[in-house]
């Protein structure tokens, strides 16, 4: 079940370029092949909770749209969420490739849990926002591996862990 608010009128529009960026044929090929590395990387070291990708966005062929300044693609083994982050300087845009998932964004000192990933036609199925400063997690409970596609609006991530 989608539960998922985190997408609103004023993050929407910028989703909305994203999911049509994300869903080329040749973008989805090189998110596909994003995750297969990651996967074998958490095959060859088994002691690793994620393995990430980052795509050089210059690197493909079609345009991008204004709020990916970096692109990285994540997989995590088992159900993950052990890393609590943020990121200052960033709005973070998430996107489903195995899903469903989960993620718990920290509001006003309250965790609230935003559930999407079921490859329904809403955006709200298959995309996430995270304003910046927000401390979350996300996590996959049932799954071996799974990933997530990571595209952030800066170039260069200041990440933060709890």
């Amino acid at each position: 079940m989608t539960n998922n608010p985190s997408i609103t009128a004023h993050t929407r529009p910028a989703v909305e370029r994203l999911d049509q960026f994300a869903n080329r044929p040749e973008v989805l090929a090189v998110l596909h092949r994003a995750r297969a590395e990651a996967r074998g990387r958490l095959q060859r070291e088994p002691n690793l909770a994620e393995a990430f990708v980052a795509i050089d966005l210059a690197s493909l062929s079609a345009s991008v749209p204004d709020a990916a300044g970096s692109l990285r693609v994540v997989v995590t083994r088992g159900a993950g969420g052990a890393n609590i982050e943020r990121h200052a300087n960033s709005t973070q845009y998430l996107f489903v490739l195995d899903g469903p998932v989960e993620t718990h964004v920290q509001i006003d000192g309250a965790w609230r849990v935003d559930r999407y990933g079921h490859g329904g036609g809403a955006l709200e199925d298959r995309w996430h926002v995270i304003e910046p400063g927000l401390w979350h997690k996300t996590q996959a409970s049932g799954l071996q591996h799974w990933a997530i596609v990571a595209f952030h609006s800066a170039s260069e991530v200041h990440d933060e862990y709890q």
